[in-house]
């Protein structure tokens, strides 16, 4: 299979469904950063030390549900087809609240705003966030300007939402599980 296409050479690409459309398109913009996401947490995971093999795999894990969710992202509203899309479930938003107490319980008491920093996995994991919340920025804007049916991505959503507060957690984990001191904010 070739990587080039040439299709794209005008400034178009195709949605799942085979429809064209600009590459400007909110839609695309979404998923795109949906994909600079996916691209952050690869990052996140090549910077782990080994003793923390069970967030890699999490994360991985974490990964896969993103790419799912963007054959989602890429599918208009009038596929007719819906059971051909990868499922999205609340489930996998209550994992994300079970990892962040597990997570937290071995974390000191959050007493003042964080600076991004420490360790270079948490770095990274804080660009991950806030890639996360400019995905949730325009998601929440492709759903109120062109989403007849929003529930087709409301699961994700509340996903997403979820996704940046693990994010946070990951970093404050991450600096807490390598010895390395977090940089309050002070005013």
């Amino acid at each position: 299979m070739k990587v080039y296409t040439k299709t794209g050479d005008k400034g178009e690409t195709s949605l799942f469904n085979g429809d064209r459309v600009s590459k400007s398109h909110p839609r695309i913009e979404t998923y795109g950063t949906l994909d600079e996401l996916t691209s952050h947490l690869g990052m996140v995971v090549a910077l782990l030390p080994a003793n923390l093999d069970q967030l890699k795999n999490r994360l991985i894990e974490i990964q896969k549900l993103l790419f799912n969710a963007g054959a989602l992202l890429a599918t208009p509203q009038n596929y007719d087809k819906p059971d051909k899309l990868p499922p999205f479930s609340a489930a996998n938003t209550t994992q994300l609240e079970k990892d962040i107490d597990m997570m937290n319980e071995s974390l000191p008491k959050q007493t003042a705003f964080i600076i991004s920093g420490g360790h270079s996995a948490a770095a990274s994991s804080h660009i991950a966030r806030t890639v996360c919340r400019r995905m949730e920025r325009l998601l929440v804007n492709l759903i109120s300007s062109e989403m007849e049916n929003p529930e087709r991505v409301a699961l994700f959503l509340a996903f997403v939402n979820r996704l940046s507060d693990y994010l946070f957690v990951v970093s404050r984990f991450v600096n807490h599980e390598t010895g390395n001191a977090e940089i309050n904010w002070e005013s």
